[in-house]
């Protein structure tokens, strides 16, 4: 049977580990409970999971029955985005994903559907849903001790500051919520409070502005952010 767990972004956030057991085998399976957390804790997520016929009792044992998950993100008022289809080991190829996937895209959901990320072991299962490939992402990062250390410095007639996620001032953050909106199309203010204020004990980010003057003598300033758990 498939469910809704509706809440607060705590009432996923217990979820991480069990999650994290469902990823067994998949390229999800290297992540830690900071990546989790951040995943589950941004307040635009609701997960669906299926269940087992197992008849045990309390809270603990109810997550335990978990066979299966995914996650959707209302990304705008008409985009709707899906991700983490995970399945237990044991149950996969038996149509525990498809059954996810079809009630997730038929709840409460309008206009186009997207999947952030699809990897090979789902790849036959999205395409029968009718899902089409429009592309490939590349992901380039740095760790955000390794950016910290090129804080005010001259970077083609520009200025470069660096300052550590935690230390950034609201005006910054707003600043790049909102270059993050131009760039996009999304509002994600409260996903990028969420990772410049510390997601998980130990996780860090920092950002990068970097200024430079245009033709008419406006600032132009272009943001980047770099994260390390």
């Amino acid at each position: 049977m498939v469910h809704d767990l509706l809440g607060p972004p705590s009432s996923l956030l217990c979820l991480s580990s069990t999650i994290s057991d469902l990823s067994a085998g998949t390229e999800f399976a290297a992540y830690k409970d900071p990546q989790w957390r951040f995943l589950l804790g941004g307040g635009d997520v609701s997960c669906f999971v299926i269940t087992s016929d197992r008849e045990e009792d309390g809270a603990d044992a109810y997550r335990s029955r978990f066979d299966g998950c995914v996650l959707k993100v209302n990304l705008s008022d008409d985009l709707v985005g899906f991700g983490m289809v995970l399945v237990r080991p044991s149950k996969r190829r038996q149509g525990y994903g498809r059954a996810l996937m079809k009630q997730a895209m038929g709840e409460g959901t309008n206009g186009r559907l997207v999947l952030a990320v699809c990897s090979s072991l789902g790849y036959p299962l999205y395409r029968t849903l009718g899902f089409e490939e429009a592309g490939s992402v590349s992901l380039l990062t740095c760790l955000a001790s390794d950016l910290l250390h090129k804080t005010h410095q001259r970077r083609n007639g520009g200025h470069l500051t660096v300052v550590d996620g935690k230390e950034c001032t609201e005006e910054q953050l707003l600043l790049l919520a909102s270059q993050d909106a131009r760039a996009t199309g999304f509002r994600r203010e409260g996903r990028i409070r969420l990772l410049l204020r510390g997601y998980a004990e130990g996780s860090r980010s920092a950002v990068a502005f970097l200024s430079t003057r245009v033709p008419g003598g406006a600032e132009c300033i272009s943001t980047a952010v770099a994260r390390q758990d």
